[in-house]
């Protein structure tokens, strides 16, 4: 008897890589990792990832909308100062010489002309992105549909 996947069961506490998942063919049945199947239908994905855009206003922590997290684990935005903000994930998921930080400023660097801004790693749990205005000051409100990726490629 064949069953439609939607009628399979779910397994909500396994830890991601690691579930097996029972397919049946035929008469003969079949278990394979969950990992084995992203690395059979994704041969070319040797990274994970946490992909976001962002948006910060006044002295708000960033807003992320996140299209992407991979990392199996929360990533919490905060303000720490004027034009300095970071995220940081709940484990030590980013790795020296391994991780790779995009970032793009969509709108033409916020409201302002001539303005500064980058984002870096700085340890296994925190990337930083620091905004600057003309003046080189640091500044708020310069992140308004800004696009951040960051990868962290297989060792």
């Amino acid at each position: 008897m064949s069953r439609r996947i939607s009628q399979l069961p779910s397994y909500p506490d396994a830890v991601n890589g690691t579930e097996v998942v029972p397919i049946e063919h035929n008469t003969d049945n079949w278990k394979i990792s969950t990992s084995s199947l992203r690395t059979y239908f994704n041969p070319s994905v040797n990274y994970k990832e946490y992909v976001c855009n962002l948006t910060q206003s006044s002295t708000s922590a960033p807003v992320p909308k996140v299209l992407s997290n991979t990392f199996g684990t929360t990533a919490t935005w905060t303000r720490d100062s004027t034009g300095v903000y970071s995220v940081t994930f709940g484990s030590a998921v980013l790795t020296e010489d391994y991780t790779m930080v995009l970032f793009h400023n969509a709108s033409g660097f916020g409201s302002g002309t001539g303005s500064r801004s980058c984002a870096y790693y700085n340890g296994t749990t925190i990337v930083t992105i620091e905004t600057r205005n003309s003046s080189n000051a640091a500044a708020d409100g310069f992140l308004n549909d800004t696009s951040l990726e960051i990868r962290v490629y297989n060792t």
